[in-house]
């Protein structure tokens, strides 16, 4: 069972619904409408019933594409759902960095680079708008780093109160673990090799999400004025139309 908002899975680790998320005006988030998650290439038969009760739609899946042809997308395929795939990290983190993932400065540089790509950027936020008219899911590999950006962005997109997005991102820590555990057991290739990359790998830092969001604020003005300049204002207006309510 994830904490929070979390969900029952036999072999998905890090699900919730960010549906119950407040806005600094009152709104809510609306419930059983936008999930993050992790790659559900290993779900149960199980799992995808789960996946099929909560009504999902639409999935945004941000693995890069060697991930995409390495474990495929079978869950989503037997659901039928429409699938938008956009790699936000087009870009190979050397892995020496990996341990780096849980510095504050750090992830606050790496994560921008998600958000560098005008095409990308685009291409992401049209297609979680399209899909938004649905429940809808993101996902990457692990549901941390990649999927735990773009939830942020979103929630920021919604003006969901800062300390609540800060707060999501850093309770991805027990799914990690039970990822961790899942990887030692069936596939050990997949366990980080070094101690500082598994010890990055389990933690999920406050302090690391809100450094991000200091960045985004400094650069961009906030995440307004990052959709802004990227022409992304309709697409901003559909996500809150569709995601929030009174």
């Amino acid at each position: 069972m994830n904490v929070e908002r979390g969900l029952t899975f036999e072999r998905l680790f890090n699900v919730r619904d960010l549906g119950g998320l407040t806005t600094v005006d009152g709104r809510t988030v609306r419930r059983g409408r936008f999930f993050r998650m992790d790659d559900p290439t290993a779900a149960t038969p199980a799992d995808v019933d789960v996946l099929r009760a909560l009504g999902v739609r639409g999935v945004v899946d941000l693995r890069t594409d060697d991930e995409v042809t390495q474990r495929g997308s079978a869950a989503w395929d037997e659901l039928k759902v429409r699938q938008v795939r956009c790699s936000v990290m087009n870009f190979a983190p050397p892995v020496e960095n990996y341990p780096r993932y849980i510095e504050p400065e750090f992830c606050a540089t790496e994560y921008q680079r998600y958000m560098d790509e005008p095409e990308i950027a685009r291409a992401l936020w049209r297609g979680l708008a399209e899909l938004s008219t649905e429940p809808l899911a993101v996902h990457c590999a692990s549901g941390r780093d990649r999927t735990g950006v773009v939830s942020a962005l979103v929630l920021a997109c919604l003006d969901v109160e800062r300390e609540q997005i800060i707060h999501d991102y850093s309770i991805s820590a027990p799914g990690m673990e039970r990822l961790m555990a899942y990887f030692a057991e069936h596939v050990p290739h997949l366990v980080p090799p070094t101690e500082g990359h598994r010890r990055s790998f389990l933690a999920t830092p406050p302090e690391c999400m809100a450094a991000f969001l200091e960045a985004v604020d400094g650069r961009w003005g906030g995440v307004a004025g990052y959709l802004a300049e990227h022409g992304l204002e309709a697409e901003a207006d559909t996500l809150r139309a569709n995601l929030l309510e009174n």
